[in-house]
């Protein structure tokens, strides 16, 4: 398909002894990588993360069988933590009840051993479902005797690049759940590539655990066609079931969680727009106007929906419904995301997936693209050392990975090789 946002991989093709060579070359490669992540992770196994507190406190209340909206959380703040930071409010919506509620039943610094393990095992997990998940079509292996082995090389180059960048290392430093999200985000990609429903709607769903993302992904399968329609239903009816139990506790608790996302906006430094990623960040930059979370959200949903309806409209009408048209439009979807989106840079784990759009890119889209990656690997220390040293502010690489979001959103829109491969319905 002749498209302007194929996902296609592909790895140089090899013989032989140089595929088994360059195999072997991969996987020392993601050994070290990720040992270095995990001894990064090791160092923080007696102080619980910044943000980890929140979900671990949150877990707490609702196993109380009571909401952590309001002067409930920060009441049981003070009771259950009596060291280190003490969460003020809980930002978070209802469906992340069930996540939370699995640290219940252990104490702040054994849940954050937990919590540690699973983000370290979500790293490799993410690399081998893009791996070993997508169909051949999207994957290296033409000119390669193995096959396996180029599958196998993928997996060790894109672990080895994800343990390396800076926001695997700063969510796993806080104890956020991004490298869950970046997780959600393979799981959707591949499933909607491989035609496997079951693994989309899960990824869809774990998006979910942060609105800011899974609603534009969701708003833009609604428009990729009946398939993505279909699936995107699927995933929110998982989530308003997840929205149940804490519903029940509390009938308020969906706008106890607006109100609660209305008062932590610039409730603190990390809030307000010098550490917001996307257009929020980028209008403070260059006018000084903070327009807000609210209206930084709008727009990125007018932008991922007109994208959504260009790329719609550019795919021919036999593809149109197609698995591998569904995840295109979900990848683009990510990009729109990491461009537009208020986040925090450590949510920029979602670069794990569109960076595989930099495949199949020629010309100024390969210049853009790789520009564009470039600023998002490790922007605070590219920041830092453009300041020469001198003060900078939280999240100091925010600016740059926006930029480079911006520009892999660019590159990805243009023109590129033509690929091979055709999926099932991802419906």
């Amino acid at each position: 398909m002749e498209g302007a946002h194929s996902v296609t991989l592909g790895l140089p093709g090899r013989s032989g002894r140089s595929e088994r060579l360059f195999a072997a070359l991969c996987l020392w490669l993601g050994l070290v990588a990720f040992g270095l992540v995990a001894l990064m992770a090791l160092e923080r196994w007696r102080e619980p993360g910044f943000d980890f507190r929140y979900f671990w406190l949150a877990g707490q209340i609702w196993a109380e069988g009571i909401s952590p909206y309001g002067s409930t959380f920060t009441d049981a703040g003070a009771r259950l933590i009596v060291e280190g930071h003490v969460p003020l409010i809980w930002p978070y919506p209802p469906n992340l009840w069930l996540p939370t509620l699995l640290l219940a039943p252990f104490d702040l610094l054994t849940g954050w051993h937990l919590w540690l393990c699973l983000n370290l095992a979500a790293l490799p997990a993410a690399s081998a479902i893009l791996a070993l998940g997508l169909p051949s079509g999207r994957m290296p292996g033409n000119g390669w005797q193995s096959p396996r082995l180029a599958r196998l090389c993928l997996f060790c180059l894109h672990l080895a690049l994800m343990a390396t960048i800076e926001t695997i290392q700063l969510s796993l430093y806080v104890g956020q759940i991004s490298v869950f999200i970046y997780l959600g985000a393979a799981l959707l990609v591949s499933g909607l590539a491989a035609g496997r429903g079951g693994r989309a709607v899960a990824g869809l769903a774990i998006l979910c655990l942060k609105p800011q993302i899974g609603a534009v992904v969701v708003l833009a399968l609604m428009i990729s066609g009946r398939g993505g329609l279909r699936l995107a239903v699927r995933a929110v009816a998982v989530c308003v079931l997840l929205t149940i139990p804490p519903t029940l506790a509390k009938p308020s608790a969906l706008l106890d969680w607006l109100h609660s996302v209305g008062s932590y906006d610039g409730v603190a430094s990390a809030n307000l727009p010098l550490a917001m990623s996307g257009i929020r960040h980028l209008v403070w930059a260059s006018a000084g106007l903070d327009i807000g979370n609210l209206a930084a959200m709008a727009t990125t949903l007018v932008v991922g929906a007109g994208l959504a309806l260009h790329l719609r409209r550019s795919i021919r009408a036999e593809e149109a419904d197609s698995g591998l048209a569904a995840a295109d439009q979900a990848v683009i979807a990510l990009l729109v995301v990491l461009a537009f989106a208020p986040l925090h840079i450590y949510d920029f784990t979602l670069f794990g997936m569109v960076v595989l759009t930099l495949a199949g890119s020629r010309g100024i889209g390969l210049t853009l693209g790789l520009l564009g990656a470039a600023l998002c690997l490790r922007p605070s220390d590219l920041q830092i050392w453009l300041e020469n040293g001198g003060p900078v502010s939280l999240f100091p690489g925010t600016t740059l990975a926006t930029w480079g979001a911006l520009f892999m959103l660019a590159a990805a829109l243009m023109p590129r090789r033509r690929t091979a491969g055709r999926g099932r319905n991802g419906g």
